[in-house]
């Protein structure tokens, strides 16, 4: 009887203490399971950030998105007018536009998750980009001399500290790349020295020592580069085929008629016009009845002053004011640089003295004939018909080939 009461009265006992204490400091799973699991990390932050300047008033920027549900990004830019932020949906966004050229500005980046604001990763590391100076424009190339060109450009830039000229040959040799320092004002000018017989094509960039797609934090500190505009419009030339500084004048051509011949070596093109510029005598005008031209013949027989086939007339009834420069209508003739060009000028008999010139530099050669009539205007002349012969140069101031 004592073993069954107790067996009746410990379970009376123990249920009420353990409903009473037990469950009373515990806490339900439910609820310990949510209150023990972890928060949200945060986003992962962007990483290779790139920014390069691709145009006079745009940055590019791009980089390498690391988290999967980001549908946002901010972008921090520091420079210029000061610092600004905005909000772009891809991680290669078109450029950023309207920025100031030759200007220098610091990128930062960070992802948003869910497009978020407040759910934003950490920012990215930095980046430095320049803006582009402006573009020379009015780009032109003048020959003016045998061997070299002037170049002159507009300059647009109020940052570029220098111009960098490409040159690209177009019958041979590689490209070039010249720089030069920029100058105040307008126009901005550059002689180049070019290769005889050589035709090129000229572009002109206005350039800045700025940084681009660089950790401004970098140690060592980076160093500026060379930042480029975009390209001016591409300019074509070729040297003069001859150029002679004439400076005094000479008497005794009355009547008579000047054959020069310009050695072939001179001759620095070749083409299919001939393109010749007189300049008048220093104190009387010069009237030339008859230009012709042609090539000497070749061979040991040949006389140096015969012509290698008809003459081909240039120009008749030239008229030349003193001390001024005339441009002669261009002639229709294929040059053969393997043989040496004549000019014949049939002075008319009123007129008497001639502009000349000793030629400059050991690389000229071109040598004159004084010629009685009629030879002077056919192909093959007579022996004996020379009155004077000279290395010194009469009338021609520039011959074109093109």
């Amino acid at each position: 009887m004592q073993w069954f009461i107790l067996l009746v009265l410990v379970p009376a006992v123990l249920v009420p203490v353990v409903l009473l204490f037990g469950f009373a400091g515990c806490t339900p799973f439910t609820a310990a399971a949510e209150e023990a699991a972890p928060p949200a990390s945060p986003p992962a932050a962007p990483s290779d950030l790139n920014a390069n300047g691709t145009g006079e008033h745009a940055i590019t920027l791009s980089w390498q998105n690391n988290q999967m549900d980001a549908t946002a990004f901010v972008v921090h830019r520091d420079g210029g007018a000061g610092a600004t932020e905005f909000t772009v949906s891809s991680s290669s966004p078109p450029p950023d536009s309207g920025l100031i050229e030759g200007t220098t500005y610091t990128y930062k980046v960070k992802a948003l998750r869910g497009g978020n604001p407040a759910d934003a990763s950490d920012w990215s590391k930095s980046k430095q980009a320049t803006a582009f100076p402006s573009a020379p424009s009015a780009v032109s190339a003048v020959p003016q001399e045998v061997n070299k060109i002037q170049l002159t450009w507009t300059n647009n830039s109020a940052s570029a500290d220098q111009f960098i000229i490409h040159d690209h040959p177009t019958t041979g040799g590689g490209d070039a790349d010249t720089t030069v320092p920029a100058s105040k004002g307008n126009p901005q000018t550059a002689p180049l020295p070019v290769a005889s017989g050589s035709a090129h094509e000229f572009t002109v960039f206005a350039s800045v020592q700025a940084f681009q797609n660089v950790d401004p934090l970098a140690m060592p500190a980076p160093a500026k580069q060379q930042v480029k505009s975009l390209p001016s419009t591409t300019v074509a030339a070729k040297p003069l085929v001859f150029k002679a500084a004439l400076a005094t004048d000479q008497s005794g051509f009355a009547g008579f008629t000047i054959v020069q011949r310009i050695k072939a070596a001179s001759l620095s093109n070749k083409g299919t016009k001939v393109k010749i510029t007189l300049r008048g005598p220093l104190g009387t005008s010069l009237t030339i009845d008859h230009v012709a031209i042609s090539q000497a013949a070749t061979g040991a027989a040949a006389d140096p002053w015969d012509s290698a086939a008809d003459l081909t007339t240039v120009q008749v009834g030239v008229v030349l004011a003193a001390n001024t420069r005339k441009t002669l209508d261009p002639a229709n003739y294929t040059l053969d640089r393997t043989k040496d060009l004549l000019i014949a000028f049939d002075i008319n008999p009123a007129s008497d003295l001639v502009r000349m010139a000793t030629l400059p530099g050991a690389g000229l050669e071109a040598y004159t004939v004084l010629i009685d009539p009629p030879e002077a205007l056919t192909k093959d002349r007579a022996d004996g018909s020379y009155n004077i012969e000279t290395d010194n140069l009469y009338l021609i101031e520039e011959i074109e080939v093109t």
